[in-house]
């Protein structure tokens, strides 16, 4: 008799922890199931925000802009009127911009809900050349950048150099050793 009141008291226990352990189980999966439903409503809500026609491009804005006009460098950049602001790569249109060769430094910002503005910085032209060779002048900047080449009578009072060799592609720097040359003019100047 005492084996079965033990056995009764074992049951009852077994069945409290069992009750608790379903209870604890049931909550558990209610919270997984609340959090993934908020984290997908979330989700989608951010997802309508950010392709919403209202963030759709509608102003395009340059500044800093000397050498070139504001439709040139919107035409490089590739910038289409009505692309999602979001789906714009900052990166690749700054380097579309920077392949013109009197750019320095390209920077594309997004001011929402519509607009993008393109701040420009721009090499300055220091020094003409003239590459023997070709027999063409070519604009540089003080730190050997090729800007362009340019003829005889758009020279005016600019500095002109001889002796430096080109082996460079416009925008790119001229050799180290033409660096030093120039940076040795500027000293002497």
């Amino acid at each position: 008799q005492n084996i079965k009141k033990v056995n009764k008291t074992v049951s009852k226990k077994n069945k409290g922890k069992l009750k608790r352990k379903i209870l604890r189980g049931l909550v558990y999966l209610v919270l997984i199931v609340f959090a993934l439903s908020l984290f997908f409503l979330l989700a989608f809500g951010v997802y309508k925000l950010f392709t919403a026609s209202r963030y759709n491009i509608g102003v395009v804005t340059v500044e800093g802009n000397v050498k070139y006009t504001e439709d040139e460098i919107k035409e490089i950049s590739e910038i289409t009127i009505g692309t999602n602001i979001n789906k714009l790569n900052k990166r690749k249109v700054e380097k579309k911009i920077e392949t013109l060769s009197y750019v320095e430094n390209a920077k594309v910002i997004r001011k929402y809900p519509e607009t993008i503005v393109i701040k420009v910085e721009e090499y300055v032209s220091s020094f003409v050349a003239l590459n023997s060779e070709t027999n063409e002048y070519i604009r540089l900047t003080e730190k050997g950048v090729i800007l362009e080449t340019c003829k005889s009578e758009e020279i005016a009072e600019e500095l002109v150099l001889f002796g430096i060799h080109f082996d460079d592609k416009l925008g790119e720097k001229i050799v180290e050793l033409e660096q030093k040359k120039i940076k040795n003019l500027i000293v002497q100047r």
